[in-house]
């Protein structure tokens, strides 16, 4: 079943290019079993040249096409990404923990944040949310990251102990 899907994904116009994949990789639409059932052929004979010309300049039209929307709907969804972030600021000096990206075998209740901390260096430029962190206690690699991969610790204390948790009364 997995032909039929193909066809039908690469022939469907796509929201943020405008085009479908077919008409970007062949410069024309597809010719589907229901055009040759109702004998619609879009395709007129043409000397060799004549098509490459054509060809090459549907091919120019589609790809300038696609780019305005894509860089139309990059904007949007810029936009939109952009009023849902709810991320402060981190400053030199801040204490965060760094997500884990990369699971070896199952991880559906894995740690999804490293047990050491990190602490911020510094932001190379400050109109990208990417930091330079480096491990709490000074080993390792600095590492540059994007916002969304680290979590502020806040002010926790690092001696921080839990209580312990009381046991439930039995009920008589």
């Amino acid at each position: 079943h997995l032909s039929p899907l193909v066809q039908a994904y690469n022939s469907t116009r796509h929201e943020s290019t405008g085009q479908s994949p077919y008409r970007l990789m062949f410069g024309r639409e597809p010719l589907l079993p229901v055009d040759v059932a109702f004998g619609i052929n879009n395709q007129e004979k043409k000397s060799l040249t004549k098509y490459i010309e054509d060809l090459r300049t549907r091919m120019k039209t589609a790809y300038h096409l696609a780019r305005k929307s894509a860089d139309r709907s990059r904007v949007k969804q810029g936009k939109y990404y952009d009023l849902k972030v709810r991320g402060i600021d981190l400053h030199e000096g801040d204490r965060v923990l760094v997500k884990v990206v990369a699971f070896d075998g199952k991880h559906k209740i894995a740690d999804k944040w490293e047990e050491e901390a990190y602490i911020v260096l510094r932001q190379p430029n400050k109109e990208v949310p990417v930091y330079v962190v480096q491990r709490e206690d000074g080993t390792g690699k600095k590492r540059t990251l994007h916002r969304n991969l680290l979590l502020p610790i806040g002010c926790i204390d690092p001696e921080f102990q839990e209580k312990p948790i009381s046991k439930p009364r039995a009920n008589k």
